[in-house]
């Protein structure tokens, strides 16, 4: 790899071309004992047109409605929802989505007991941003049975699939209790802590909620007077008690590997892109064996694959992406990119490539459709040797950049936000678990979404040493991977020569 200093889709006709749902009021509740107000604030210095969408659990009818605002200059609007969707009627409460021409809306639900003493005893919750939903989502403080004032978690499917939930209940320093619910697509589901469980349990607990696609949720507690109060589930990266074994480091291969950037594919197999001195792609077997799938690449940096099992390989000194079938046909499949690398498909199929710049920095992200053309995505000051993109769904993109150490989110529209920075520069990174694995120096390195870096593995100083991940040592890691089987691959940078070593970081 050459280097300068080292090496949504939706599917709802709702919305605008324009704006993209990104941000949620998780909860609005629309009862008569209960009132909601809507507070959406403009904070720019521009008029901003804001649309909302209403979605209630399917079994209610109607269930879904949607309304459209226009905000002055740095104005609040203060709604309420017999307003906003009249046709919704008194009900169930339902979670509204908000989209928007403008990245500076901000805004929070306020819910008041109509029927408590002060008839309205107010709670608020803020507006979550989509980006910031998780796998792995924690309610700190619930309550559950007959004897305690009740609670109720609240969780939001912002996805376009229904899928299943696991709710696991925590009292004592154990796991109490665990139940699962299948939760419609872009739906709230809503239940009291205490039938939740089946009447299970009885005093404070605190739960989790996992799901193999991202969660928003919020949760209420009442007291005496049914006045409630709320507040955001906590987004985790990690699930309790799974620290209990530690991550083991292991040499697999300790030389002989020429790999800049790679994959692993569904079979477990690591499919390495030679490097920028190289003219190959291999297959690696975590065994120890190795095969080469092709040859004549200019310089091959990074691989992908599609869902019909098609490798995408970026050519850095050609500038050109070739594909790779499973019959080993090598094909042109764009050209006239500058020194182009890491790669991913988002949710319509197109391909997105992060620019390297082969003589001067790079900073931008092209689309290239299934049919090849290549058409500009996102051009930033933030994007400086872009060289990895992931795409993490709901038109969402994280970009790490190589030279500045930047991990940073972008969105289809094109706005690109810092989440966080390594100390050194960065060699490649994947997502897993709500968090960020990324190589830099001689260290594996963990970033959170909220920003926080915590060296994973290895350190200042150079080495080899394989176990516990707090005790291993590395040498130059650059291309890393996650597998099926929830292990980190890592495989040193040697600049194109075959002395590199392949490691694994067990995560159990």
């Amino acid at each position: 790899m050459k280097l300068f200093v080292s090496m949504v889709f939706l599917g709802f006709a709702l919305m605008s071309a324009k704006a993209e749902r990104s941000l949620v009021f998780p909860w609005v509740t629309h009862t008569e004992l209960f009132r909601s107000r809507l507070v959406i604030n403009n904070l720019s210095a521009q008029p901003a047109d804001v649309t909302l969408e209403a979605f209630r659990a399917p079994e209610e009818q109607p269930n879904r409605a949607s309304a459209s605002l226009m905000l002055g200059p740095l104005e609040q609007r203060i709604v309420d929802p017999e307003t906003l969707f009249p046709e919704l009627g008194l009900g169930r409460g339902f979670c509204v989505y908000l989209s928007s021409n403008s990245d500076r809306i901000a805004g929070q639900v306020i819910i008041e007991g109509t029927g408590s003493p002060s008839g309205n005893s107010p709670a608020q919750s803020d507006v979550v941003p989509l980006s910031q939903a998780s796998n792995t989502l924690q309610f700190n403080y619930l309550t559950s049975g007959d004897d305690y004032l009740p609670s109720a978690p609240v969780i939001i499917n912002p996805n376009e699939e229904t899928f299943e939930v696991t709710f696991e209940a925590y009292q004592g320093g154990h796991l109490v209790a665990s139940t699962t619910r299948m939760i419609e697509a872009w739906r709230p589901y809503a239940m009291t802590t205490t039938d939740l469980f089946l009447n299970q349990l009885d005093g404070p607990l605190f739960m989790v909620a996992t799901a193999q696609r991202p969660l928003i949720g919020v949760a209420f507690l009442f007291n005496e007077w049914r006045e409630p109060a709320l507040a955001n589930a906590t987004a985790l990266s990690y699930l309790p008690g799974d620290d209990l074994q530690t991550a083991m480091v292991e040499t697999l291969i300790p030389t002989g590997i020429a790999a800049d950037g790679f994959m692993v594919n569904d079979q477990g197999l690591i499919i390495t892109a030679g490097g920028w001195r190289t003219d190959h792609v291999q297959a690696i077997d975590p065994n120890g064996s190795i095969t080469t799938l092709g040859t004549g690449f200019s310089g091959p940096v990074h691989v992908t694959q599609a869902e019909d099992g098609t490798y995408y390989i970026s050519s850095f000194n050609d500038g050109t992406i070739k594909t790779l079938s499973p019959t080993g046909e090598i094909a042109v499949f764009a050209q006239g990119l500058d020194a182009p690398v890491g790669m991913d498909f988002d949710e319509n199929g197109d391909l997105i490539v992060c620019i390297y710049g082969y003589s001067a920095p790079g900073h931008t992200l092209v689309r290239i459709t299934p049919s090849g053309d290549v058409l500009p995505f996102i051009d930033d000051a933030l994007l400086y040797t872009p060289i990895d993109v992931i795409s993490a769904g709901n038109g969402i993109f994280y970009v790490a950049n190589q030279v500045t150490a930047r991990i940073m989110t972008a969105t289809s529209t094109g706005e690109v936000h810092l989440v966080g920075q390594l100390p050194t520069n960065l060699g490649h990174m994947v997502f897993f678990e709500d968090s960020f694995y990324a190589t830099g120096g001689n260290a594996i390195y963990r970033m959170d979404l909220g920003g926080n870096v915590f060296v994973f593995s290895g350190g200042s100083s150079p080495g080899s040493q394989d176990g516990p991940v707090d005790q291993a040592t590395f040498t130059k890691p650059n291309g890393i991977a996650v597998g099926p089987d929830r292990t980190l691959y890592v495989i040193s940078a040697t600049q194109g020569a075959a002395t590199s070593s392949l490691r694994a970081i067990r995560l159990h």
